[in-house]
């Protein structure tokens, strides 16, 4: 029997702790790009990230849309330094008409809605939460929605109040639940050419397509202006 020299046993034990840090660092690895975005972050965070169920009426038109936003914010060690650096993700939620104009509101809810997506007394239980009944009267960004006038070629924007039913275009149903899934907008898959658009907003870059819409990084194709309607808001 061959007798195993300590020089073998040396290099096994490095072989199995080199095996067991490739196996570590391969979990973690598959953790990051499983859990969503933010959440081994070393600088960012999120406290909420939900899915959003939502129903518009344009015209005699009803359109259905789904989006999973989350709500991300630095974590407090360096929230000081980094209070802007970390991104949302799934901030718009398009719905596309038969002729093609495409109506976003922001999928921001209100306080009063995040509070309730949990059972307070274990957290396991997690509710489908009524919008429009919880933030109708404190929306965080006003009642304020967006029209774009073509999803394939993108000329001109205005501004609509989703909850008054302006330009015959309500908003009947939002719904919001807490979720693991990864957040995603309906926006390229509904008019992708509205990621490659130029959003003329002068002044009015928070009620404008440009905060909410983004842009995929492709070059810009296409610009359009700002429609300057009037519009109320809650």
């Amino acid at each position: 029997m061959i007798t195993p020299t300590p020089q073998g046993y040396a290099t096994a034990n490095l072989i199995k702790k080199v095996a067991g840090g490739l196996s570590i660092f391969a979990l973690f690895v598959m953790a990051y790009w499983a859990l969503p975005p933010n959440t081994l972050h070393p600088f960012c965070t999120y406290r909420a990230q939900y899915r959003v169920d939502a129903t518009l009426q344009v015209d005699d038109e009803i359109i259905n849309s789904t989006v999973v936003r989350q709500l991300a914010q630095s974590r407090k060690f360096v929230s000081g330094i980094n209070s802007g650096g970390c991104s949302s993700n799934g901030e718009a939620i398009g719905f596309k008409t038969k002729d093609d104009q495409v109506f976003m509101i922001d999928t921001y809810i209100c306080a009063n809605a995040e509070k309730l997506f949990f059972n307070k007394v274990d957290y396991t239980t997690s509710f489908i939460v009524v919008v429009i009944k919880n933030c109708s009267n404190n929306w965080p960004n006003k009642s304020i929605g967006l029209i774009v006038d073509n999803s394939n070629k993108p000329t001109s924007w205005q501004t609509f109040n989703f909850l008054k039913g302006e330009h015959k275009a309500k908003l009947i149903s939002m719904s919001a639940q807490s979720t693991i899934r990864h957040p995603y907008s309906n926006m390229k898959s509904i008019s992708p050419n509205i990621l490659e658009t130029d959003f003329d907003y002068g002044d009015s870059w928070w009620n404008s397509p440009a905060r909410i819409v983004g842009s995929d990084g492709s070059t810009i194709l296409f610009r359009a202006r700002n429609i300057r309607a009037n519009y109320s808001v809650n």
